[in-house]
């Protein structure tokens, strides 16, 4: 019988000897998972460091690219339309414009012209605005002519007139058109565009002065953002077919 004792004793001995061997290879595995897992962590800790640098450089070049297309909207403007076969403006409103379209008899330059526009909006003015238009004149021998077109930068900014000039303006750019030599020309312009950090450059032409280019005065564009509040939104009537 004591000799039983003595040999169960030994084989759990051995038993416990084993179990406590197997506990290692476990906590080494944990220990090389928390490494694992910690040299993951960072590297996608330094890939969305970089991703963000990536993207905050991207989206100071998207914003740049998006104010030099405002700019070159308001020098192409809207598209003319087909006013083949019209003696005048009303055959043009009667023959050629659709539903939903816009139209607008104003003086520019000392020139009676209509304005077709698009479409229109309330502006909450007692106005039926636009932000686009194409614009015709009658010429020297009585026939219709396409002058010009024009496109603002949004609702924020409905065509409107001041003595005698088509004001034409976005969130960085505003424009005073003329009527030329038969075309629809920017009598004054101001732009501003800016660099990946933010930093801005101001552009101003002027027909009158013959100047255009860079410029270091930053108080024009401000300045003709004050004259285009005191014009007069340009009064649209609604084509409905």
């Amino acid at each position: 019988m004591k000799s039983r004792i003595v040999i169960l004793s030994a084989i759990l001995c051995m038993s416990l000897a084993g179990c406590a061997g197997g506990v290692k290879p476990k906590e080494s595995n944990i220990s090389q998972a928390v490494s694992t897992a910690a040299a993951e962590s960072e590297k996608n800790a330094a890939s969305s460091e970089e991703t963000s640098v990536e993207s905050s450089s991207k989206a100071a070049t998207e914003a740049s690219t998006e104010v030099s297309e405002e700019v070159s909207e308001d020098m192409g403007g809207s598209s003319q339309i087909d006013i083949s076969g019209c003696d005048t403006f009303t055959q043009i409103v009667d023959r050629k414009l659709e539903s939903g379209m816009g139209y607008a008899n104003v003086n520019i330059g000392g020139i009676d012209v209509l304005l077709v526009a698009s479409g229109c909006y309330d502006n909450g003015d007692g106005n039926m605005a636009a932000i686009d238009a194409s614009v015709y004149m009658y010429g020297d021998d009585g026939a219709i002519k396409y002058v010009g077109g024009v496109e603002a930068g949004g609702t924020a900014y409905p065509l409107a007139v001041k003595d005698g000039k088509l004001f034409v303006g976005g969130n960085h750019f505003m424009g005073k058109y003329t009527i030329d030599k038969d075309k629809l020309t920017a009598a004054e312009k101001a732009y501003e565009e800016f660099d990946e950090d933010g930093n801005a450059t101001y552009f101003y032409e002027s027909a009158e002065e013959d100047l255009s280019g860079e410029t270091s005065d930053d108080s024009i564009l401000p300045s003709m953002y004050d004259e285009y509040a005191e014009a007069e939104v340009v009064g649209f009537s609604v084509v409905e077919k």
